[in-house]
Parts: structure tokens; sequence; C-alpha cells
């Protein structure tokens, strides 16, 4: 929290970091350093289990990989459904909903045993390669392209496609590569063990940081100050 009000505020006043600001950085330094230190002495952790880490393989696919999709996940519905909500071609009741239908029916059709079968046909490691390259690469640059006028097909609708085509392939083999690393009872109850904070963690950051870059650049197109700042 701490390290994300710093992110949200460093625009504030005068253009440049908010005082209370400065306080941020050293308290979630200190902060994080001690959770890792708890963390790291309690048997069965509720939030980070760090033996977890030890596991070869875990750390270069599913960390990463699981950052990169929430943080594009969280931060394309929420600034996708701000554009959405004032974008002049869609300015109709609950436009938003139905623009992220094609994400959402494509994902629950790759959820009836579509991309298990992919994983076991291809392995897991291709299909994770195939829905970071769709969702992240494919559907999130589709849909940066968006502008004022821009209607809801063909941009938003395949950006929409795109993007739950990859998070519907990805999600699924994440923990695939980490599992075909480690054998054993011991290692299998180890990755039961991992937990969801990351991905929160990781998709609370990116969405701060991502939607502070947005709301300056916003500002910049519309040649309005910092939000703040004394002609504000």
């Amino acid at each position: 929290m701490s390290a994300i009000y710093a992110i949200i505020q460093v625009e504030q006043r005068t253009g440049g970091p908010h005082p209370r600001c400065w306080g941020s950085g050293p308290s979630q330094q200190l902060l994080m350093a001690a959770f890792v230190a708890l963390e790291a002495r309690i048997e069965n952790p509720d939030h980070a289990a760090l033996r977890i880490l030890r596991l070869r393989g875990l750390q270069s696919t599913r960390a990463w990989s699981e950052a990169v999709l929430v943080t594009g996940m969280y931060s394309t519905f929420f600034l996708g459904t701000l554009y959405l909500e004032h974008a002049p071609p869609l300015q109709r009741p609950a436009k938003p909903a139905p623009a992220f239908l094609p994400w959402t029916l494509t994902v629950a059709v790759l959820s009836q045993g579509v991309t298990a079968r992919l994983v076991d046909r291809f392995g897991p490691l291709h299909v994770l390669t195939a829905g970071m390259a769709s969702a992240p690469s494919g559907g999130c640059s589709l849909f940066a392209t968006a502008g004022p006028d821009t209607g809801f097909f063909p941009t938003v609708f395949f950006a929409s496609f795109l993007i739950g085509l990859g998070i519907g392939n990805a999600f699924m083999p994440l923990l695939t590569p980490g599992h075909g690393r480690c054998a054993g009872g011991r290692c299998r109850a180890r990755l039961r063990e991992s937990p969801m904070s990351p991905q929160q963690i990781s998709g609370a950051l990116g969405l701060a940081v991502l939607s502070t870059l947005a709301d300056n650049h916003t500002k910049g197109l519309l040649g309005r100050p910092p939000q703040g700042s004394p002609t504000h």
C-alpha cells in the first residue's frame, strides 16, 4: 500500500513528487523486509511460501508470466472501461459490458477442456508462449491503437478476443513447467502451497503505474496541467 500510494501521488501538487511520497519509499522497504523475515520463519505461511522459490522453473515461468498477465488484465478492465464510457461511437447505456463479451466468452469456451487438450498435444510451454503472445502482445497492443473515434468493430472486438484467447490459454499451463522439473510428493506439496498474493500484488502495482502514466498522458493530450497544480 505504501508503494502504491507513492506511485499514484508522484505527480501531485507541483508536478513532482509530493512531500508525503518521500516517506513512502523507505517505509515500504522496511515493511517488505519485515514481511519477508516474518514469512520465512512461519512453518505454514498464509501469504508467501518463500520455499517454493527454490523450485527451478517457478520464478521464470509462473511469477513473471502471472505478473504480466494479471497487470494487463487488471489495467485493461480499468482503463478499457474508462475509455469505453467516453468514446463517442460507443456512448450508449451498458456499453463497457458488451464490449468485453468476446473476452469472457472466449475464456469460457477454452475452459471447457480446450486448453487442457492443447497442453496434452503441444506441451505447456508452447501453449503458454502462444497465450502470452496473444494477450499482452496482441490484444493489449491492439487496444492501445484505439482512439477517440474508434468503433467497437473491428479494433475493440478483436482486442478483446485476443486478450481472452491469451488468458484462456496461458493461465492453465503456468504451473505445468514447474511440475515438469519437480518430482516427488514433497515437491508437489510445495507447489500446492503457492499462494495467490503475488497475483494481487503485481496487479495492484501494475495498475497503479499504468493508470498514473495514462492519467498524465491524457492530461498532456488535453493540454491540462498535472493534477493538483495551482492552475488546475
